[in-house]
């Protein structure tokens, strides 16, 4: 995962979330790329809320494991939560 992360998470990243899809009140990740072949999930985690904080953490750590990730673009739902975690992780680093 870490090498497709490093190989094809340079240009566009895709964050998407599960939501409402088990029993469970445990929103899951997942992080994905475009390889040259399809589309691969890179990371995942799993958050005990939808809050933009508690995303960023999680995206934060995934960054912090992966000092070389420069991603210019994150294509997201269309969720503030997951949009503000995004700009305060890679502030400077990409175009949202």
């Amino acid at each position: 995962m870490k090498t497709l992360l490093q190989r094809y998470g340079q240009q566009v990243v895709m964050l998407d979330a599960t939501y409402n899809t088990s029993k469970y009140m445990a929103p899951l990740f997942f992080l994905c790329v475009k390889t040259n072949i399809d589309t691969q999930v890179v990371a995942t985690f799993i958050t005990e809320d939808e809050r933009a904080p508690t995303i960023a953490e999680a995206l934060d750590v995934i960054r912090v494991a992966n000092p070389e990730w420069r991603a210019q673009f994150f294509i997201t739902d269309q969720s503030d939560a997951e949009i503000s975690a995004i700009e305060s992780v890679f502030t400077g680093k990409l175009q949202v």
